[in-house]
């Protein structure tokens, strides 16, 4: 009888061992990385997989999944950030939940994938401050949602924003050798001169001008002003009766197009404006104004782009914002 309580008992022991084991290498997180904002722990079953798209990126997977786990930027509060996402799905997703539990606001929802023929979950968190987030993205089977989702809860709740910036810490003039651009604090600049190093022309500088912290997903990417700066190239005035051209070509696509010359930040400008017809399914149509000016031997190109007539305010307050500077 004594012999068969502690062969019982040595069960129950290696059974209790092994539900610790699983528990601490599939949930607990306990193997740290970093991004350039966040700090998260993963449990060890979770294999890193090599060749990611850098150091704010990582991909792993575990239990059969594939987990996806990522630095991003965006211009909206931690309340529109899970609205960001849903919209740009292309799955059937439900509502997002709020995190609780967890040290900063977030939000997760999941949606049935069967692109590729093979019927998955998709599970997406996204969590942060201050217009950066932590998004964790999986694709598991089914059966497997319990287990991965009690996985990623656990790392939620141990992620830690690492990074020094805050919004109220952004600057509220961005000062440039060619101009300076007063946002405020309700706007901010977003370099993409890099973007533009294929240009035919020699682009000194090119940045948008956006909502900072949009409270609506609507106004994360309008009204936008994009300012480019060129040194020498093609003349402010031959550039615009190019960019009219263009459109007269393809003129039934605009309700609106006009081209003349307007008086803007100090110079006469070659201005164009146009309207676009409305397409299926669009709410709002899209306005456009662009300037070119010389100025000695920078040419400069000025676009606001808004889809409500509302925000007409707002673009009025971005290029009143943009002051030239006298380079002799």
């Amino acid at each position: 009888m004594k012999k068969i309580i502690i062969i019982i008992l040595s069960v129950i022991v290696l059974a209790a061992a092994g539900i610790f084991g699983f528990v601490y290498c599939n949930l607990i997180p306990s193997k740290e990385y970093k991004t350039e904002h966040f700090s998260f722990k993963v449990p060890t079953s979770f294999k890193f997989i090599p060749n990611t798209p850098g150091e704010n990126d990582y991909l792993f997977e575990s239990m059969g999944a594939e987990i996806h786990i990522y630095d991003m930027n965006i211009n909206c509060t931690p309340d529109i950030a899970g609205e960001y996402l849903k919209a740009f799905s292309d799955e059937k997703n439900t509502e997002p939940e709020k995190l609780t539990d967890c040290p900063y606001k977030g939000y997760f929802y999941s949606a049935e994938s069967d692109s590729e023929g093979d019927n998955k979950l998709h599970m997406i968190y996204i969590l942060g401050t201050d217009t950066y987030f932590l998004e964790i993205s999986a694709y598991c089977k089914p059966s497997a949602e319990a287990r991965m989702k009690s996985a990623i809860d656990r790392i939620v709740k141990k992620v830690e924003y690492t990074s020094d910036y805050r919004i109220s810490d952004k600057p509220e003039v961005y000062d440039y050798e060619w101009l300076s651009v007063n946002t405020g604090s309700k706007y901010y600049l977003i370099d993409k001169t890099e973007d533009m190093k294929d240009s035919k022309e020699n682009v000194l500088l090119r940045v948008n001008e956006l909502y900072a912290q949009a409270d609506d997903i609507g106004k994360m990417s309008f009204p936008k002003v994009s300012i480019q700066v060129d040194e020498g190239g093609t003349p402010a005035a031959e550039r615009a009766d190019k960019l009219y051209a263009s459109k007269m070509e393809l003129q039934d696509k605009y309700k609106i197009l006009t081209r003349d010359r307007q008086e803007k930040f100090g110079f006469t400008c070659e201005h164009i404006y146009f309207e676009f017809n409305l397409k299926d399914g669009e709410a709002d149509p899209l306005y456009s104004h662009v300037y070119y000016f010389d100025s000695g031997k920078y040419i400069y190109l000025v676009s606001a782009s808004y889809r409500n007539s509302s925000d007409e305010d707002d673009i009025k307050e971005m290029l009143d914002g943009i002051t030239i500077k006298d380079i002799k």
